[in-house]
């Protein structure tokens, strides 16, 4: 299984950023080194930045997911939109991502359920190419919860969605006609959407240069949903200056791009999917903790990867690094176990943790499980756990009116 799953490591890179691995069906390379495909190494091209690496995880998704749509695992008619050159991926992928996506939108669900009318604010943090706010635009109980959804992202990514939405009627419409470019055309504004450039790695510190970090030293929370014995009390804030309640700390560059847009007394929800992982610790960290201390009622939900440390993670993390992708956030929490501690550390009263393979096979209901098993052939069973068990949704909630949002095991 070790040797199984280093194999594995090496041609699935990771579920956000999935790349076709070396053909190996030639008799004569089938018993060479593994090695990475010409685009990973061949030396005539310039190797991408650092940033730009990260970027095209993004690209890499939105192929995936619209592989996950077009065998069925899926409704999403808008995936098609983002994708310039579709691909078809292998069946431990397409599943991978169609319970990602399932567990995230089960929990926006369940935020929106908890909101009243018009209430609901969404922020989609390093929201890339995802079309959830146009698939939650399609049912009217949902739309009708929706204030603001709000997305974030690099101002590279966030022109080149801008032009996209301008471009397709079935994007755009769904905005209203009082939609208007801005920021040099990197932000798009709507009466309910908002596309928002902004760079989430804050504050700078020497940390930015950190590739790894020390777990914390508090205890690892269980994986399921609890309250703290003894949740922190909410911090002062006021309507007109809800930031850091520090005035030493300089304040995060969320405040100035958010709170134009969302009202800190309304419920809000923020949305990291392989996000904090790319992160220094201190970033991240702030990023978490300006959401628990601007909103009275708040929620997040945290998708990425964990046991990095292990001889499967390992090998995966020197996948990325051979495509110039680090990961500084990831030992800062590096367990299922220890996934919800980001949320209390930063003041967040429930939180909650599970690995993917719990939610395949422990949430999603029996009948789903009936139903994309015959999908696809899945000869790779011992590798789908083995991947799926790298990966982890996290959830956190404070205030009242957000009590029991959560994933629970057993359900199917």
């Amino acid at each position: 299984m070790e040797m199984t799953g280093r194999l594995l490591a090496a041609h699935v890179l990771f579920l956000c950023s999935y790349r076709d691995p070396p053909r190996t069906d030639n008799p004569q390379t089938r018993s060479k080194p593994m090695s990475f495909p010409r685009r990973f190494n061949e030396d005539s091209s310039p190797a991408p930045s650092a940033d730009d690496a990260i970027r095209s995880t993004d690209t890499d998704a939105a192929v995936s997911r619209l592989s996950a749509v077009q065998r069925g695992y899926l409704p999403d008619p808008y995936a098609a939109l983002f994708v310039r050159r579709a691909a078809r991926r292998p069946p431990l992928i397409n599943i991978g991502t169609y319970v990602r996506t399932s567990a995230v939108d089960a929990l926006v669900r369940q935020f929106l359920a908890r909101v009243g009318e018009g209430q609901g604010q969404v922020v989609s943090l390093g929201a890339g190419s995802d079309t959830r706010f146009w698939r939650l635009s399609e049912e009217e109980e949902t739309r009708k919860k929706i204030r603001k959804y709000v997305e974030v992202d690099f101002p590279e990514v966030t022109a080149r969605k801008a032009a996209l939405i301008r471009r397709h009627r079935a994007l755009s419409d769904p905005l209203g006609p009082e939609t208007t470019l801005a920021q040099g055309g990197t932000a798009l504004h709507s009466p309910v959407y908002i596309l928002q450039p902004l760079d989430l790695r804050f504050p700078t510190t020497s940390s930015t240069s950190t590739t790894s970090s020390p777990a914390p030293s508090h205890p690892s929370p269980p994986p399921s949903s609890r309250p703290l014995p003894t949740p922190s009390p909410p911090l002062p804030s006021s309507s007109n200056n809800p930031g850091p309640s520090t005035s030493t700390s300089p304040p995060h560059p969320l405040s100035a791009s958010l709170l134009p847009h969302l009202s800190p007394a309304l419920p809000t929800l923020f949305i990291a999917e392989c996000l904090l992982v790319y992160m220094p610790p201190s970033a991240a960290a702030a990023l978490v903790s300006w959401f628990a201390q601007t909103f009275e009622h708040s929620a997040g939900v945290v998708y990425e990867m964990c046991g990095v440390d292990d001889s499967f993670g390992r090998v995966m993390v020197q996948n990325l690094k051979a495509r110039n992708i680090a990961l500084p956030g990831a030992l800062s929490y590096p367990r299922v176990s220890s996934q919800p501690g980001r949320f209390t550390d930063a003041g967040f009263a429930r939180a909650g943790a599970l690995d993917l393979e719990t939610v395949r096979t422990q949430v999603v209901s029996s009948e789903e499980r009936a139903r994309t098993a015959k999908l696809e052939m899945l000869d790779e069973v011992e590798e789908l756990e083995l991947l799926l068990r790298h990966y982890a949704i996290s959830w956190a909630t404070k205030g009242e009116r957000l009590e029991g949002m959560g994933l629970e095991v057993g359900g199917g």
